[in-house]
């Protein structure tokens, strides 16, 4: 308990002190392992687990300071993908958290992070 109120008074000084930014963002995504495959009319379809659209919103903070090229993403987000057929459909929704560290250099940007996804259904 004592370690997760530090962490969360480290991340609320930083917060005050950087500048934030909000975040959206949307993306269609492909891969990952086979959970469904469905026999239609016309012809077979595959529901994969990495697969779908998602959205996400969030905020964007410079990691040490305003000087600096590194920054953080913190975001929240929801991602779906489905197979309709006449009589039946298949879906797959789940919530993603998603913590990034980005380094901005002039001409692309790179970065690192981790992606929890919860209640899969």
């Amino acid at each position: 308990m004592k370690k997760t109120v530090l962490i969360l008074s480290i991340l609320a000084t930083t917060l005050l002190q950087a500048e934030v930014k909000p975040i959206v963002q949307m993306s269609i995504d492909a891969g990952g392992d086979k959970l469904v495959t469905a026999q239609l009319t016309t012809g077979k379809e595959e529901l994969y687990a990495g697969s779908g659209f998602s959205f996400e919103g969030g905020i964007e903070f410079d990691t040490i300071d305003t000087d600096t090229a590194w920054k953080t993403q913190l975001l929240l987000g929801y991602k779906f993908s489905s197979i309709d057929a006449s009589n039946a459909s298949v879906d797959m929704t789940r919530v993603m958290l998603t913590a990034m560290e980005l380094y901005h250099f002039e001409a692309f940007i790179l970065g690192a992070g981790v992606t929890i996804m919860c209640h899969p259904r």
